[in-house]
């Protein structure tokens, strides 16, 4: 008569670690990270001299679609172009979670190479977590990341999430127009909170359950 409810136990444990850790993971704490959208709901963009924004409907640089697309021009005064693509999220101190951008990009555009393509670099509450630095760029070259890794916030409240496009040399005749592309940015939980406390009492139960069986 034991039997059944053991069953009934280790299939609940496996239900709730199975449904727990999903929920926990798909928690996404950005707005808009793929920019289906078509446009820019949900972020800020801070530029600095040259840059041009937008959201490319269609990408085949990467394959990608709705991206974000960055015209990093050059600046006859020499100063830096570029910008920053930023987004303000909750974070719990002590709390993991999975930082990750599924397509970084740069590219070379109008047929000319490039003594420079500049940097893109991913932060979060003011920790430098990745930089994409892709250095000299061939006529019409792109260049191509991706990042994703854990990250442990540590402190509770507001936390800016920030993606910085910057070129290093703004002469034209150096370096002509480039592209600066992000798309599939990503802020999410890792690591369930409330089904680890039921789990373990529930395997609690199931191993008391097996004793007493093994006994009579």
């Amino acid at each position: 008569m034991k039997f059944p409810l053991l069953r009934l136990v280790w299939a609940a444990i496996s239900i709730a670690s199975i449904v727990g850790f999903d929920q926990a993971r798909g928690q996404e704490l950005l707005t808009n990270g793929g920019f289906a959208t078509g446009n820019l709901t949900g972020w800020t963009f801070t530029p600095t001299a040259s840059a041009e924004p937008t959201i490319a409907g269609s990408v085949t640089t990467f394959m990608g679609s709705n991206a974000f697309r960055l015209n990093t021009g050059s600046n006859s005064a020499g100063v830096e172009a570029g910008g920053t693509l930023s987004q303000t999220i909750a974070l719990v101190a002590g709390q993991s979670y999975q930082v990750s951008a599924g397509t970084l990009a740069i590219a070379s555009v109008n047929g000319s190479p490039n003594a420079d393509g500049g940097t893109i670099t991913l932060s979060l509450g003011g920790a430098v977590l990745h930089t994409f630095d892709v250095g000299q760029l061939a006529a019409d070259e792109v260049k191509s990341d991706s990042y994703s890794a854990p990250f442990v916030a540590g402190a509770t409240g507001p936390a800016l999430f920030e993606v910085l496009f910057t070129r290093s040399f703004p002469n034209f005749a150096a370096t002509p127009a480039v592209h600066h592309y992000a798309d599939d940015l990503s802020v999410t939980l890792l690591v369930p909170e409330p089904a680890s406390g039921a789990l373990a009492a529930l395997a609690v139960v199931a191993a008391i359950q097996q004793r007493r069986s093994r006994r009579r």
